[in-house]
């Protein structure tokens, strides 16, 4: 291999061999500060559960709420396509 040809080689492997260690060396840093920083101890995330739970139970609420409005909404609008302007049903009878 001529002395050119090695140096083209090297310019191009070389800064993708430098990036590669620089990410691995970054990346067991960053692991190694995390696992160091230690977790939340138990009672918080059963704490923080407990609200996810309740949250998710008031999200499902308010869909189901909004699901009820839909619904009236487009009642409502087939009433008035129809040229109605009573609920069937709340006819006066003699």
């Amino acid at each position: 291999m001529h002395p050119a040809e090695l140096s083209i080689v090297l310019n191009a492997v070389l800064p993708f061999i430098v990036a590669i260690t620089a990410i691995a060396t970054g990346g067991k840093i960053i692991t190694t500060w995390m696992k160091s920083r230690g977790g939340a101890a138990p009672k918080e995330l059963h704490a923080i559960s407990e609200q996810l739970n309740q949250l998710q139970q008031a999200v499902d609420t308010i869909a189901i709420e909004v699901e009820r409005i839909e619904e009236s909404q487009r009642f409502n609008a087939r009433l008035l396509a129809e040229g109605r302007t009573s609920l069937p049903g709340s006819e006066r009878r003699p």
